[in-house]
């Protein structure tokens, strides 16, 4: 029956037609909907004991309206007129502040008055438009081809949601229709997505970021869809209930080929507000080989095993009979630019929509293209940020695997249960057990941080080893610190240890030899240089009282400086002064420039 299927509003509620026609007992004609809020519904489908239609979702969602109250909804053109032209229509009058053109220059000219009137030639003020955000106006249908294309030419960024679309059918005539489209946001869309798409259907060339957060999506839906996206640089799945992105344990290693070729561009996938939990769900994603950004927070994901994707890679590649270098194509040409994570306003990160104008970066740094022969031997062969904010690590062997993946730079781990398993909040575990981060949880990690860090972990370690009261014990804490090794031949020779720090020797009775200068300009302190051998484990506080019997400075008004052989700035020591030297990796011949600040400058270190 024509109109089954399509997305309808009732006042302020939006519904799925499942019937239409007449109901025993009563006159008219009415429209059976499934609401997409069941609270709202009285039934399942069944009135007077006749059953007219069934509720996809199982539950008492269905209601009947009187079909002269149900919104079917307008086109794409109606509601850009409406918005963008002064039309009044059901979006009612047009904020004069987001009406604009963008110029060849890419800068936005607001349409002005004139004299009384807003401009409303129709077509010649849409024809400039390149960005449209139409955002709840019950959008349900396109217009002719030649219509859509003649009157938006220019659209590369396009926003649609929440409305009242229902087919991909229509998305695909609409973008078709403008081929310059390259930026299409669908969320909060009901969409109906076909088991396949014909082999011949045209491909949607230009499309580079797609966004279907909220639409309840199947992952096989998404996969059916990636048949006609071959240059789709980013997709946005937020919100869609998705629990695994493997079909089946029997189907795996076809899953891990199948994506592998049909997204072999993609560089950001944000899968955050899903019901993924285990790393298994989402080891298809390892064979992609240039995804950069993978965005995974608000999952009740509760481990990392980088391990695991060598080998689903290498089963997949036996399984298939298809080398894994054939399996995943060359790395592709950069493509414009993208549009961010979930809810993407201008220049904001939150949730929500896509803002027209919103283009930007997939990654900070685009990475490197990379050999077939490379990829063999590395999953994730180029991710750069993984966001797991608010998941359900809590164990740090799985911060230790987060180590393993070649190029990542960037972590969001915040929220996890984990890190209240550090009494400092375990920023410095963090970025101790993984070595090439440069931004933590949206800080940046500098070069003293990372020293700092990994020295107390590295401290944590030995201490942990000299306190096992066996060598299978000693071996065991080994093991759970896979970068003990590494941490050892980088910073042995600081904390005065050597080899057999590995088997728990003590480090105490350590020294190191100081330059102390003072630079303090106050009445009464003496300025020189002085040197001086101190334990390595003696604190900051410990150091400041010696350099008050020193110079004559005032206790409480003391900063240390470090400056180290080579390096012409000093850096500040910091205002924690439990901290032992050992931490701040000071060896011989270092400097510690004395100065003297008032109380107020203490005060706001």
């Amino acid at each position: 029956m024509e109109g089954i299927g399509r997305r309808v509003q009732i006042i302020k509620d939006r519904a799925t037609v499942r019937y239409i026609g007449t109901v025993t007992g009563q006159e008219g004609i009415w429209v059976g909907v499934e609401w997409d809020d069941p609270s709202r519904g009285k039934h399942n489908g069944t009135s007077g004991g006749v059953k007219y239609f069934e509720c996809d979702s199982g539950l008492n969602a269905g209601s009947f309206i009187r079909i002269e109250k149900v919104s079917f909804g307008c086109s794409l053109l109606e509601a850009v007129i409406a918005r963008y032209t002064g039309q009044k229509g059901e979006l009612g009058d047009v904020d004069q502040s987001e009406m604009y053109v963008h110029t060849a220059q890419n800068r936005k000219v607001n349409i002005h008055l004139v004299g009384e009137e807003l401009i409303r030639t129709r077509q010649s003020q849409i024809q400039h438009l390149t960005s449209a955000r139409v955002v709840g106006a019950s959008v349900s249908n396109m217009d002719e081809s030649l219509l859509i294309g003649s009157s938006l030419p220019s659209l590369t960024e396009l926003d649609l949601t929440c409305n009242l679309l229902s087919s991909w059918e229509a998305v695909h005539h609409l973008c078709t229709a403008l081929p310059k489209i390259q930026i299409l946001n669908l969320s909060d869309n009901r969409i109906a997505i076909p088991a396949s798409i014909a082999v011949d259907q045209q491909q949607l060339i230009g499309l580079r970021a797609l966004v279907l957060n909220d639409c309840m999506m199947m992952w096989r839906q998404v996969l059916t869809l990636g048949a006609v996206l071959p240059n789709l640089d980013e997709l946005h799945l937020c919100g869609n209930n998705i629990k695994s992105l493997i079909s089946s344990e029997n189907e795996r290693d076809s899953d891990i080929y199948h994506l592998a070729t049909t997204f072999s561009k993609l560089k950001l996938l944000n899968l955050e507000d899903n019901l993924i939990s285990t790393w298994k769900d989402v080891q298809p994603l390892a064979a992609l080989p240039n995804l950069s950004r993978l965005h995974l927070s608000n999952n009740p994901l509760s481990e990392v095993d980088y391990i695991s994707n060598v080998n689903a890679l290498a089963a997949a590649s036996t399984s298939t009979s298809v080398p894994v270098d054939s399996m995943i194509p060359s790395a592709p040409d950069s493509g414009p630019g993208s549009i961010g994570p979930r809810s993407i306003a201008p220049g904001s990160i939150g949730s929500g929509s896509i803002a027209p104008g919103s283009i930007g970066s997939a990654g900070q740094t685009e990475p490197a293209s990379i050999s077939s022969a490379s990829r063999l031997k590395e999953p994730f062969p180029c991710l750069e940020c993984l966001l797991l904010g608010k998941c359900n690590l809590s164990d740090w062997m799985h911060v230790d695997q987060l180590g393993l993946f070649p190029v990542l730079k960037e972590l969001r781990i915040t929220g996890n249960p984990v890190l209240a398993l550090s009494k400092s909040g375990g920023r410095f575990e963090v970025v101790g057990r993984i070595g090439g981060l440069k931004l933590l949880n949206g800080a940046e990690v500098r070069q003293v941080e990372r020293r700092d860090a990994e020295l107390r972990y590295l401290q944590n370690i030995l201490a942990e080893v000299e306190e096992a009261p066996d060598a299978d014990a000693k071996e065991l804490v080994q093991r759970s610190h896979p970068r003990m090794q590494e941490l050892v031949a980088r910073y042995g020779a600081v904390l005065g240890t050597n080899g057999r720090a590995q088997q728990g020797s003590s480090m105490a009775s350590n020294t190191i030899q100081l330059k102390l200068t003072c630079v303090a300009t106050a009445r009464g302190a003496t300025m020189g240089s002085q040197v001086k051998k101190v334990p390595l484990s003696i604190n900051i506080a410990a150091l400041k009282l010696l350099c008050v019997k020193l110079f004559q400075v005032k206790a409480g008004q003391v900063t240390l400086f470090l400056r180290r052989p080579g390096d012409p700035v000093p850096e500040d020591m910091g205002s924690d002064e439990e901290r032992p030297l050992s931490v701040l990796g000071i060896q011989d011949g270092c400097e510690v420039l004395v100065d003297e600040c008032d109380s107020a400058c203490a005060e706001r270190r």
